[in-house]
């Protein structure tokens, strides 16, 4: 799959899309975590074995769907770059250079960016850039 670029307006219209894909892994992951936790054990190995194996589809099933959402987030253009804090990138092109629009959960818009070659600790404003520039695609 090839690395889609967005503009900064592409990038706001996917929030809402990108804010409920998030909310949905969140509570895969919390099912997978739940899942993993529960160990039992049965006098017969049988019935271990059989609940192991019950416990196996359901947790494939919930991996499926997890990646599937992550997947689609890709495909739209959005980079999922911490589950746990919710952070999200958006690759995007200023003045000929490859930029990441960057967004968290719980954010109302996206209000940093940083260079495609660093990460979170080096975000900046998005008021710095010439916001005409990024509803241009390169």
């Amino acid at each position: 799959m090839a690395k889609k670029f967005l503009t900064l307006r592409e990038a706001r219209a996917l929030l809402p899309l990108v804010e409920d894909s998030m909310e949905r892994m969140l509570k895969l992951r919390d099912a997978l975590a739940l899942l993993d936790s529960v160990n039992s054990v049965y006098e017969d190995n049988y019935y271990t074995l059989q609940e192991y194996i019950v416990r196996s589809r359901r947790k494939h099933k919930l991996l499926y769907k997890f990646y599937k959402e992550l997947a689609e987030l890709m495909t739209q253009g959005a980079i999922v770059k911490d589950l746990e804090s919710g952070l999200v990138d958006f690759c995007s092109h200023h003045k000929g250079k490859e930029i990441m629009l960057c967004w968290k959960l719980g954010e109302e818009d996206i209000m940093y960016w940083h260079n495609a070659d660093e990460g979170f600790t080096n975000r900046q404003s998005i008021e710095a850039l010439k916001v005409d520039e990024l509803d241009k695609h390169c």
